[in-house]
C-alpha cells in the first residue's frame, strides 16, 4: 500500500476585518479555536493568529469575556 502525498494547502491569515466579522455574526461567543476552525488554520497558523488577537485586543477592537472574545 504506498501512501498519498501530504497536501499542503497554505491558508492565509483572516484579515481583521473577517474576524470581526464572523465575530458579530457568531450566535454564541467564540474563542481562538473556534475562530481557527472557521478559517480553517493549521496548528502552525495559530500562534500568529495568537498574536493578531492579542493585538486587536490591544487596541480596543476585540474585550475578553472569560476566556472568550
Amino acid at each position: 500500500m504506498t501512501r498519498r502525498p501530504k497536501t499542503s494547502q497554505a491558508h492565509a491569515l483572516p484579515s481583521r476585518e473577517d474576524i470581526l466579522a464572523f465575530l458579530a455574526n457568531a450566535p454564541d461567543r467564540a474563542g481562538k479555536n473556534e475562530i481557527a476552525r472557521h478559517f480553517h488554520l493549521t496548528a502552525s497558523e495559530r500562534v500568529p493568529l495568537k498574536r493578531m488577537l492579542k493585538d486587536m485586543q490591544a487596541e480596543g477592537l476585540l474585550e475578553t469575556r472569560q476566556r472568550r472574545l
